[in-house]
């Protein structure tokens, strides 16, 4: 009843695994991890049914003995509700210590980058002549005259070689660097960092946030099948996990969210001194600048904000937005001097 491939599969997975359907229905009811080894989550997700097959072996209504082995197994584990839900969420239990340390670690480094780009002259230095390098190559090009630049394309230029191969592109920059300024800029430290971030793009972050959440909704299916069955005990085994790694995710938002183009923005807070990740531009992989911090506070253009990168952002999370003391102060005026308040008008007017 099933494709050949999918029968194929199935016996060699089954074959393998040389349990009987009650024995592996009984091991996911009763969340059995001495069974559920990431071996057999891996080899079930692998055989596990759709619905529309679970839909034609259980249509059947001929002699259920003269089925094979792969059309039993899916009668079998038809019976259980939510049972592909259920092997990805307990393989997602089972693996997310992996998921969220590295997807931490990531962030965290990201964050200390940028926090050190503000702060270590020589790492600025760097990507400013990268800039200025990038737009000279490029010319009156279409490409010339850039604002700045993607990190990947730090990694691109670590890539390209010297004819001797003893050089790349980013350690002639620096040398660059170095003996137009008079100092030494090449630091192991600044080259890790920038290598590690040109290796981890913010678009990839949102990715993998966005697959944390994927894998959090497993959960919240999983959960959702719970049977009246005597040995299911799939809501036990994931609630707590649910509310923890909730409050996990919830915190990853907070330190990386992204803007949207149709959406109001969220708080501008004095952190963004500290580092821009709760501002994601909407469209490039990049945090907002100064000055679209500024937009989002209502400051016309015009305004000057004195000081190094971290002061301006400082100044603005901590300003009340002019347009909203404009309306607080005029709300203020109109309970209070009502008739002063339409005389000014009227003569403005």
């Amino acid at each position: 009843m099933l494709g050949a491939e999918r029968v194929k599969n199935a016996e060699i997975v089954l074959g393998k695994l040389k349990m009987s359907n009650p024995a592996i229905v009984e091991a996911v009811y009763s969340c059995n991890e001495t069974i559920l080894t990431m071996t057999f989550l891996d080899a079930m997700l692998g055989i596990a049914p759709m619905d529309d097959e679970i839909k034609l072996v259980v249509s059947f209504d001929g002699d259920k003995d003269l089925l094979g082995t792969p059309e039993k197994f899916v009668m079998a584990v038809s019976d259980v509700p939510g049972f592909m839900q259920r092997l990805q969420a307990i393989k997602f239990y089972l693996t997310y210590t992996e998921w969220t340390v590295d997807l931490e670690a990531k962030l965290d480094k990201q964050i200390d980058f940028f926090q050190g780009i503000r702060e270590d002259k020589k790492l600025l230095k760097i990507l400013l002549y990268t800039l200025g390098f990038g737009n000279y190559m490029n010319g009156q090009g279409a490409r010339g005259g850039a604002w700045g630049f993607k990190f990947e394309f730090l990694e691109k230029i670590a890539d390209v070689k010297t004819t001797d191969n003893k050089r790349n592109l980013l350690i002639f920059v620096i040398e660059m660097i170095e003996k137009a300024e008079g100092e030494i800029i090449n630091s192991q430290e600044n080259l890790d960092a920038i290598e590690m971030c040109a290796k981890t793009p913010l678009s990839q972050l949102a990715t993998e946030i966005g697959d944390l959440r994927k894998q959090i909704s497993y959960i919240d299916k999983a959960i959702a099948k719970q049977s009246d069955h005597p040995k299911d005990k799939i809501k036990d085994y994931l609630s707590a996990f649910l509310i923890m790694i909730k409050k996990k995710a919830d915190d990853f938002d907070d330190k990386y969210k992204k803007l949207f183009w149709d959406r109001p923005s969220w708080c501008v807070t004095a952190h963004l001194s500290k580092d821009c990740y709760t501002h994601i531009h909407p469209s490039q992989a990049r945090t907002i600048s100064v000055r679209e911090a500024a937009r989002l506070q209502s400051f016309p253009d015009s305004f000057y904000f004195g000081g190094s990168m971290g002061n301006k952002f400082q100044m603005i999370g901590n300003a009340v937005p002019p347009m909203l003391g404009q309306r607080i102060g005029t709300a203020i005026l109109e309970q209070v001097f009502p008739s002063q308040l339409a005389s000014l008008r009227s003569s403005v007017a």
